[in-house]
């Protein structure tokens, strides 16, 4: 019980040990693993050959301006797939502005991009099937959002607080839409 009920550290070792770390009976008791900066964005593996894009720590994001996510990275003489944007990855980054995402990316995870006050423009992959609890909550600038068809299930407060969405476009493949997923969206005009 070394890492019980402690929300607060990251742990940082090396890129591909990651994996091995989290299936340990000791170290899976910890949550959060730091995120490896790999052309100034951060990931953390999630298998033998995908990652996700993660925060940089647990109390810092530093992501700022437009990010350009890639399908795919390099570490080593190794390629990993990019299949998601891991949970708070963009956390209260409030210099953001814009978020291009490749369509290798499956899955947005919770408060991927909670707080992010300053986000006017992202474009989703085509290929998402899930968008985690107040993934784009408190984002405040969001105009407006298009979710290609493949998006099985929307979790709870996914829009939660986006005062400024206005419209949104809702794919025919959606199968479950939690509670509250556009509450406090006040200017929303158009599903």
């Amino acid at each position: 019980n070394v890492f019980y009920n402690n929300p607060e550290a990251c742990l940082k070792v090396p890129f591909e040990l990651v994996i091995t770390y989290k299936n340990n009976d000791s170290w899976s008791e910890l949550s959060k693993y730091c995120g490896h900066n790999i052309n100034n964005i951060y990931y953390l593996p999630t298998s033998d050959n995908e990652v996700a894009v993660s925060y940089k720590d647990s109390k810092y994001n530093s992501y700022t301006d437009e990010v350009v996510i890639p399908s795919e990275i390099l570490v080593g003489n190794k390629t990993y797939n990019v299949t998601s944007i891991g949970k708070n990855a963009f956390f209260d980054c409030n210099e953001l502005y814009s978020v291009k995402m490749p369509n290798s990316i499956i899955s947005i995870e919770s408060g991927a991009f909670n707080s992010c006050d300053n986000l006017v423009s992202i474009d989703l992959s085509k290929s998402i099937t899930f968008i985690g609890s107040s993934a784009f909550a408190n984002c405040q600038s969001l105009p407006s959002i298009i979710i290609s068809e493949g998006l099985i299930d929307l979790k709870s407060q996914a829009f939660y607080n986006c005062q400024a969405l206005t419209t949104i476009t809702l794919p025919n493949s959606l199968k479950i839409i939690e509670e509250s997923v556009f509450s406090g969206c006040t200017s929303l005009s158009s599903i």
